[in-house]
């Protein structure tokens, strides 16, 4: 298992980026394209340096792979008006719900 450090996928909204690259609640994301996430609120600035529609590779760690896995993910955008907050966007992008990475290392 990697060193405590990543952002946990609390859920990926059906048929969402998230959930097209197969990632799952309780999945950790290690990587976006070649930026390393130490922690959640790394992401955000992930993906901001990607453009809508392009395809990135999302390294993520699941308990059940026993590994990291990686998968390309074609980033998504949505209407900036329905959301509440800028790095929302960039969260939504991907369609995740996320917290920090702590929860799934002390399972």
């Amino acid at each position: 298992m990697p060193a405590a450090r990543g952002a946990f996928i609390i859920k990926a909204l059906a048929g969402s980026p998230a959930d097209k690259g197969d990632m799952k609640a309780e999945d950790v994301i290690l990587n976006v394209g070649k930026t390393n996430i130490v922690q959640f609120s790394d992401v955000p600035k992930a993906v901001a340096s990607h453009s809508p529609s392009e395809k990135v590779l999302i390294g993520r760690w699941r308990k059940s792979d026993r590994g990291i896995r990686y998968r390309e993910v074609t980033l998504g955008m949505l209407d900036p008006k329905n959301i509440s907050h800028p790095t929302c966007r960039y969260w939504m992008a991907l369609g995740l719900l996320s917290s920090t990475a702590s929860k799934a290392w002390k399972s």
